[in-house]
């Protein structure tokens, strides 16, 4: 295999097992995760991202992710995650939640994203 492969696919193994941290190394979580499309990356998957020669922002965005994620955030995160998870395999309807503070809500200029929230409002299901 040429090194520039092997290498490529060691930095590509190394950003799946940093988000397989993140869900306690379940397998399952996670290959879901790398699958469905992520509106905070341009609603495309993190797989499709590898695929379309996109892993080098994909992987600055999870390391970005990793570091600067309040712990409340993260939390909440991961709870709406494993019960949106359920939900897939349960009825095979695929959700995408997103904590969203009330101040974030009544405030959307404030947020990282406005134009996601603003998305959102438009055509999501607020729960």
């Amino acid at each position: 295999m040429p090194e520039p492969v092997r290498e490529r696919l060691q930095e590509i193994a190394i950003t799946i097992n940093l988000v397989a941290k993140v869900f306690g190394g379940d397998v399952d979580k996670t290959v879901t995760w790398f699958k469905t499309r992520n509106p905070l990356l341009g609603d495309i998957s993190p797989r499709d991202m590898v695929r379309l020669g996109r892993f080098e922002r994909l992987r600055k965005f999870i390391l970005a992710s990793l570091q600067e994620v309040p712990k409340p955030f993260l939390d909440t995160k991961l709870k709406m995650s494993d019960a949106a998870y359920d939900i897939l395999l349960d009825t095979g309807i695929n959700i995408s939640p997103l904590p969203v503070w009330l101040d974030e809500w009544e405030h959307p200029e404030t947020y990282v994203n406005p134009a996601l929230l603003a998305n959102i409002a438009r055509e999501g299901v607020r729960v």
